[in-house]
């Protein structure tokens, strides 16, 4: 779970010129930061806040909500590279985007639908779908409710937004 760390940020003004955020895998979003400085970085991965911290916290439901451009999902991680969460898995959630239009889908400009990495091995409750559309979760102290909407201002107003049925509902209870 994310922490705000006041102290460290205002530690570092003056020799921090950029943060990260690391969702998408910390690999690849680095290199576009490295390229486009046009400087090196190493990093001490033992550092690097970890899945297997998510799937340790006990009496907390494990869930990670991504904004993704391309598509709207939802599974449990059961293994992400060495790390075994099957006994605890991490419930995943795409949000979905709001704005791809036709041509910003990974079938449309590789050929291929969205799948997950081939580093996670997932249970997919709801396999990747590429339509645009949001998320709204209530937390409760005994759940989450997650509904799932499809909507696109390409085609929509923002009128409707009130009068839209979700087209799914997922409740994760508390351990």
């Amino acid at each position: 779970m994310a922490q705000l760390r006041p102290a460290l940020g205002i530690a570092l003004r003056g020799v921090a010129h950029a943060a990260l955020d690391i969702s998408d895998g910390l690999a690849g979003d680095l290199v576009h930061i490295l390229k486009r400085s046009k400087v090196r970085a190493s990093v001490n991965i033992d550092l690097v806040p970890r899945s297997e911290a998510v799937a340790a916290m006990p009496g907390r439901i494990p869930l990670v909500i991504s904004g993704d451009l391309h598509a709207i999902a939802e599974g449990r991680m059961m293994r992400c590279g060495s790390l075994d969460f099957s006994k605890s898995p991490v419930e995943v959630i795409l949000s979905g985007p709001l704005g791809t239009g036709d041509r910003g889908w990974p079938s449309a400009s590789r050929g291929i639908g969205a799948t997950p990495p081939t580093h996670l091995t997932m249970e997919e409750n709801l396999k990747p779908i590429e339509e645009n559309g949001f998320i709204i979760a209530d937390f409760t102290p005994e759940s989450i409710t997650v509904r799932y909407f499809r909507f696109s201002y390409h085609t929509q107003s923002p009128e409707v937004i009130d009068t839209l049925e979700p087209f799914r509902v997922t409740e994760l209870k508390r351990p």
